[in-house]
């Protein structure tokens, strides 16, 4: 079982990266967990054909091989839906836990903001260079995280800064979601409104 990082729950990444081997897919699976979160954040209401449709699609297969597959992977995403959208601020991003190297988590969290970007431009397009500075700003920072060196060193200190790096990135998120959807209760006004 790995540690979703930004949450005191587990999931199981391993058993997704299973789903996408037992496929024969080489794409990553913490990419499609990032481009499911940035069209959540982007406003997507996606239905379970939805969502399956775009795992097959990453994966590059035309059916899962079993229910079981089915249902975890619509229980990953409704949790991942929940999260986003909800006033606790407790959104998971999927990556790998320690047993990998930190390498192997920063090129995890890559390939994770990169599909959040896709995501996100998915289902707002050309309205996100048509948002304020703070958005551009989030959005520029989700850029270059995208792009970091994923060749780091193995120690404390690189993991001090993944963890701040991940911490950044759940923030960012939570925040663009509340502000590309105004129609939506905010984090905040959940918190002040009693």
């Amino acid at each position: 079982m790995s540690f979703a990082a930004g949450s005191d729950e587990y999931f199981d990444f391993d058993e997704l990266t299973d789903i996408y081997q037992a496929h024969k897919s080489f794409n990553p699976p913490s990419e499609i967990h990032g481009i499911w979160c940035g069209r959540i954040a982007g406003g997507a209401k996606l239905q379970n054909h939805d969502v399956l449709r775009s795992i097959l699609e990453h994966m590059g297969v035309d059916h899962l091989e079993s229910s079981a597959s089915e249902h975890f992977v619509l229980e990953l995403y409704r949790k991942l839906e929940s999260q986003v959208q909800g006033d606790d601020m407790n959104l998971a991003l999927l990556l790998p836990d320690d047993d990998f190297t930190v390498s192997e988590r920063v090129h995890s969290l890559t390939l994770w903001v990169s599909g959040f970007l896709e995501g996100v431009a998915l289902e707002k397009g050309r309205i996100l260079s048509e948002q304020d500075d703070d958005i551009q700003e989030l959005l520029r920072d989700l850029v270059e995280i995208s792009q970091i060196d994923t060749e780091v060193e193995d120690d404390e200190a690189s993991e001090v800064q993944l963890i701040e790096v991940v911490e950044h990135v759940r923030m960012a998120v939570l925040t663009l979601y509340v502000d590309l959807n105004p129609g939506q209760p905010s984090v905040q006004e959940s918190h002040t409104i009693h």
